[in-house]
């Protein structure tokens, strides 16, 4: 395995070019025991809010990329996640049309209805891109395959 192809980057991280080109910038390192075990740097730790006893998913996507992802989340740390402030509410019209769009796709896709429903609800709130796991989703408008 490829040291590019593990990746713990939740969405605040901060990759920009200036960081890691810094001198100061140090990427966390860990080491594999002969035991197949390893400890998380404590950057990490903190940055995924990640506590003994926590569970991980790994995650391959088709380009052999893995990607590991917490999966004890803390219901309190979900709150607000999905309204912005600043985020208009969806009019029952869009909703009407976003059910339609996806009936259409499921008809003559492979994907299930919540695939596309959920992605025709990311591009009315403006994403221009819904990610996915789901081979059934590839060649569709509106999504790209990990």
């Amino acid at each position: 395995m490829n040291s590019d192809q593990l990746l713990i980057l939740p969405c605040d991280y901060d990759r920009s070019k200036e960081n890691l080109k810094s001198k100061e910038y140090e990427m966390p390192t860990a080491t594999i025991t002969s035991k197949g075990q390893t400890t998380i740097p404590q950057e990490i730790r903190k940055l995924l809010n990640l506590h003994p006893g926590d569970r991980l998913d790994f995650l391959v996507a088709d380009d052999g990329r893995v990607y590991v992802q917490p999966t004890n989340i803390k219901v309190e740390s979900l709150k607000g996640i999905l309204h912005k402030s600043n985020q208009e509410i969806v009019s029952i019209e869009q909703m009407e049309e976003a059910i339609w769009w996806s009936v259409q796709q499921m008809k003559i896709g492979k994907a299930d209805f919540s695939d596309y429903l959920i992605g025709q609800l990311n591009a009315q709130a403006g994403c221009t891109e819904t990610v996915s796991f789901d081979k059934k989703l590839k060649g569709v408008e509106l999504f790209r395959l990990l």
